[in-house]
């Protein structure tokens, strides 16, 4: 199903990441991957993937955390995140794996790499139902929209695409908790991980 740690044709996305100045992400069930710790990104792409190597699944591991050495340059670009709450509250790979995970995503918060939000688990109408998305800005170009499916990732620049998308990460925005809100929120579930 893969040639390599992401899903066939995300290469022109893995691209742009890389020139993007401002990425938004949403994402209803997983930990985006820039914010992964490697076990999480172990365990969920073992899961994902049954009948794959153990060596395999290291190479994707290596890939996936060397991808993630663009939140550290100096000129990383802005990362706005919004996940569903219940993407954390899952105990993916056991407490001590989460634990540690929602410790990296703190991390990121507290050292400015990352903006953070949360969509409330208990919302009765939640937007974004319809799956994960990342919208790409760029200094020199129109914005793009990135989706995934297991088989393959695409992007999208069809400008009324783009700007509902954009309409609907704003609507998110608003219905999510604040950064604030979200980090106090990261650290009680942390805590429930720990104490179970």
């Amino acid at each position: 199903m893969f040639d390599a740690a992401f899903p066939r044709g995300v290469g022109e996305y893995l691209d742009a990441e890389k020139r993007a100045s401002m990425i938004r992400q949403y994402h209803t069930s997983l930990v985006p991957g820039l914010l992964q710790t490697p076990e999480y990104a172990r365990t969920t792409l073992t899961a994902a993937n049954p009948f794959t190597t153990k060596d395999e699944i290291e190479q994707w591991v290596i890939s996936r955390v060397k991808r993630q050495s663009l939140l550290d340059c100096s000129t990383h670009p802005a990362f706005w995140v919004i996940i569903d709450e219940s993407a954390l509250l899952r105990p993916v790979g056991g407490n001590s794996l989460m634990s540690d995970q929602i410790m990296r995503i703190i991390d990121h918060h507290e050292s400015r790499r990352i903006r953070l939000q949360l969509t409330p688990f208990t919302a009765l109408h939640p937007p974004g139902l319809t799956g994960p998305f990342l919208i790409l800005s760029f200094p020199d170009q129109a914005d793009v929209v990135y989706v995934e499916t297991v088989a393959k990732g695409e992007m999208v620049s069809e400008p009324e695409v783009v700007e509902s998308v954009t309409q609907l990460f704003s609507t998110l925005q608003s219905a999510a908790m604040s950064p604030e809100e979200s980090v106090e929120r990261l650290h009680e579930i942390q805590k429930e991980f720990n104490g179970r």
